[in-house]
């Protein structure tokens, strides 16, 4: 049985959460998102290694 949308909606209401409607928006261009990385390389976050 699956939960509907708005069956969902009702129980966040109820814990005061509110659900925002899906928009597709542009996604940030050029180095914007790798700004506030820690670590990058050309246009690809680095990440630690965590499989030895």
């Amino acid at each position: 049985m699956a939960i509907t949308r708005e069956e969902v909606r009702r129980v966040a209401d109820d814990f005061g959460a509110y659900l925002r409607d899906d928009v597709a928006t542009n996604p940030p261009a050029g180095d914007e998102p790798l700004a506030n990385a820690p670590a990058s390389q050309g246009r690809f976050f680095r990440v630690p290694r965590i499989i030895e």
